[in-house]
């Protein structure tokens, strides 16, 4: 998860590359998160590399 303008996101894979979409989140525990709204079951979610992601969403 990242914070972008104030808002708690996660990057979505999705066609030609990935969505932001705005989460909140449920808790922690560990390395776990438990998302309550903002993503789909099935959705694949960028985990790794998100500091990349963020600059470029950023850069926009």
């Amino acid at each position: 998860m990242a914070v972008l303008e104030g808002k708690t996101v996660v990057f979505v894979a999705a066609p030609g590359g990935f969505a932001i979409r705005e989460v909140v989140s449920g808790g922690t525990s560990g390395a776990r998160t438990v998302l309550l709204s903002g993503v789909k079951p099935g959705e694949r979610i960028v985990i790794e590399g998100t500091s990349a992601l963020k600059a470029l969403a950023l850069s926009r």
